[in-house]
């Protein structure tokens, strides 16, 4: 079953190895924005993901669910998020 996703057994085995081990703490340098790692996207760009979240959420069988984070600390990490979402404001 891996091999149909391309995983190869020394692959699997390297990524088990890392739970085992555990893994490093990153070193950030700075908040991610726009000029640190977060892309904007084109016009264009935009018009083609809002096409395709149109397709889906109009095809049969397909639903929208409300993401509900499994941590204390994603949900600390998506308070804002959240807060924008349910404001009676949409320009941040």
């Amino acid at each position: 079953m891996l091999l149909k996703k391309g995983i190869r057994e020394a692959k699997l085995q390297e990524q088990l190895a890392c739970f085992e081990k555990g893994f490093p703490y990153l070193q950030l340098s700075a908040a991610a924005s726009v000029a640190e790692g977060i892309l904007v996207p084109t016009p264009e760009e935009e018009a083609h993901y809002q096409q395709a979240w149109n397709a889906y959420t109009q095809a049969d069988g397909h639903q929208v669910v409300k993401f509900v984070p499994a941590s204390g600390a994603a949900s600390r990490m998506f308070k804002d998020m959240f807060a924008f979402v349910d404001a009676d404001y949409d320009v941040p």
